[in-house]
């Protein structure tokens, strides 16, 4: 690859992560020493490596899975040339629910090229119940991603992959669950006791 395709690419990736920056600016310039997260699971999720098996992060808000997740999309983004995208579950719920107001042709497009987008973070699943069509686009992306080997990374203040099924309704519950133990490795985000 040349030189002139190597600095496109970078300043491809620069741009996306300022995006990335613009639409979550608080999360972006996190002191990594001022975590409140243990060590152990700060450094599975910091040296996450991209392969098909995504990561579901368990644990209580203020533990800062929001921010060590931006970390690790910081390296994705920048050093490593990964196009990611972040969605926090609320903002994708708004948008299925826009999209499929100014058509269902939109919203097909919209969902398509989230299917395909190498790293997609969910933050906060199961803070706030998604709406029925919010619940079937959330499972059927999550299933296209896994079909097509593309990595997911969840954020939950639930404690199990059980309690974040109990928020879908029934129909979805036991197999988001199932695709959960399947198919994302689990961390559990506590926060360091000695801080």
């Amino acid at each position: 690859m040349s030189s002139e395709v190597r600095d496109m690419i970078a300043r491809q990736m620069a741009e996306r992560w300022e995006w990335m920056c613009g639409q979550h600016p608080a999360y972006t310039d996190t002191d990594i020493d001022r975590l409140p997260m243990a060590p152990g699971p700060l450094a599975t999720i910091l040296s996450w490596k991209y392969n098909p098996r995504g990561m579901v992060i368990f644990g209580e808000s203020g533990a800062g899975k929001t921010r060590a997740v931006f970390l690790l999309l910081k390296r994705l983004t920048l050093e490593d040339g990964i196009p990611c995208r972040f969605f926090h579950c609320t903002e994708f719920g708004n948008d299925v629910s826009a999209k499929f107001g100014e058509s269902s042709v939109v919203a097909k497009s919209w969902l398509d090229r989230l299917a395909i987008i190498p790293v997609m973070v969910f933050d906060d699943l199961g803070k706030e119940r998604l709406t029925d069509r919010g619940e079937a686009e959330f499972f059927g992306l999550i299933e296209r991603r896994f079909s097509k080997q593309y990595p997911t990374i969840i954020t939950t203040n639930h404690p199990t992959a059980d309690a974040v099924g109990s928020m879908f309704g029934q129909d979805r519950a036991a197999p988001l669950v199932r695709r959960l133990r399947e198919y994302f490795t689990p961390v559990k985000a506590t926060k360091e006791t000695s801080k």
